[in-house]
């Protein structure tokens, strides 16, 4: 049998963010800024935004009309209303941090489970693409693309993994869902067909 090579993704990953981790020595923004991506002063910026919209929706302000509780002024009319109906659920910016770094690694191990097995060649040129400024600033800023990748994965797996009617009923209502809530994921429609 052919080794997996997903192995090569994985260990590039945890050389990535390990030397984040062990270079204290360079300031944090320093590092993001050497390898060509832009960040924010604070971690999870967008997510943040996001959950802390929820907080001022369940205070009763429309987030989209005033703002006074947004950190960076980001909310506009990008993040369609639709992301407010989970303002019950009760998250915050306290929650940033960890909800943050769920999402990263789920999101990773999503790009794993849609790779399939690779082989060298084809490992090599997933672990650059992970580790491409555009997808690191989707993941230091955890953009809501992170959230439709994952959401869009687990269309695919119902599918793949449950492909009678209700999976592909279910499958297209997740993909729907995310067409709402940002326009760009309808083309994944064509899977459907």
């Amino acid at each position: 049998t052919v080794m997996d090579m997903r192995v090569c993704i994985v260990l590039t990953l945890a050389l990535y963010f390990g030397t984040i981790l062990i270079g204290n020595y360079t300031p944090y923004n320093l590092f993001w800024y050497s390898l060509g991506i832009p960040i924010t002063p604070r971690l999870f910026t967008d997510l943040r935004d996001v959950l802390v919209a929820m907080e001022c929706t369940r205070r009763g302000f429309d987030i989209l009309a005033v703002d006074p509780c947004m950190p960076t002024a980001a909310m506009s009319p990008n993040y369609p209303r639709l992301w407010m109906a989970l303002s019950p659920l009760g998250l915050g910016g306290r929650d940033t941090e960890w909800l943050g770094i769920t999402l990263s690694i789920t999101f990773f191990l999503c790009v794993l489970w849609m790779a399939g097995k690779l082989n060298f060649g084809c490992a090599v040129v997933y672990s650059l693409a992970v580790t491409s400024p555009s997808v690191m600033l989707a993941i230091e800023r955890n953009n809501v693309d992170v959230v439709l990748f994952i959401m869009l994965c687990l269309a695919l797996g119902l599918l793949v993994y449950l492909p009678h009617r209700i999976g592909r009923f279910i499958s297209c209502g997740i993909i729907f869902l995310t067409a709402l809530l940002k326009l760009f994921p309808i083309f994944a429609s064509a899977v459907l067909l």
